[in-house]
């Protein structure tokens, strides 16, 4: 990981080759203070490198929008949306034709995830799935420094609640109810 980013002086220098322009906005989610935070310790890492960031904080339906709706970004610090198995997240955010995808993608990637996806043999997956991080990090598509997840705890009276909505789709709450009896 160091090769790739414990470096400022050759980030500079990449950016600088990739023509990138110096003055960045970094959108922050406001989901609590560690993503705040985190947030700005990133804008900090990345004034270090040499770029003039703003860190603009949104809230919950905002980022949603921005982010998710609008793709109206430079840099984002956020969550990404729900996705319980590697071909859910990689053909619906990284592959260029997901639903979520926010980055463009590129034509080696779409070609390594479906290749993947499509792939009966472990080692052969595994090692495909390593040639996608790598090429992932080299387009700078998406690094995620760390990610928390939510655990969902409910009791035995809670009836036809199904936490799992692939992408975000479903109603969650649509056949939810709570059974006859005692206390929960």
């Amino acid at each position: 990981m160091d090769a790739v980013f414990g470096d400022p002086a050759r980030a500079r220098s990449a950016l600088d080759a990739a023509g990138l322009k110096e003055s960045i906005t970094l959108i922050v989610a406001n989901f609590g203070e560690t993503y705040v935070e985190h947030g700005r310790l990133l804008a900090e890492q990345l004034k270090d490198a040499g770029l003039d960031v703003t860190v603009e904080v949104l809230s919950r339906a905002a980022y949603l929008r921005r982010v998710w709706e609008e793709r109206d970004f430079d840099a984002f610090v956020g969550p990404m949306p729900p996705t319980d198995t590697p071909n859910a997240f990689l053909l619906g955010l990284v592959h260029s034709d997901g639903a979520f995808n926010v980055t463009g993608g590129t034509t080696a990637l779409d070609v390594l995830i479906e290749q993947q996806a499509s792939e009966l043999d472990d080692a052969t997956r595994a090692e495909l799935a390593r040639e996608i991080q790598l090429e992932m990090l080299s387009e700078a598509l998406f690094f995620m420094a760390a990610s928390a997840a939510e655990r969902w705890a409910f009791s035995d009276r809670v009836t036809g609640f199904v936490p799992q909505m692939p992408m975000g789709g479903g109603d969650l709450w649509a056949e939810v109810g709570i059974a006859d009896g005692g206390p929960g």
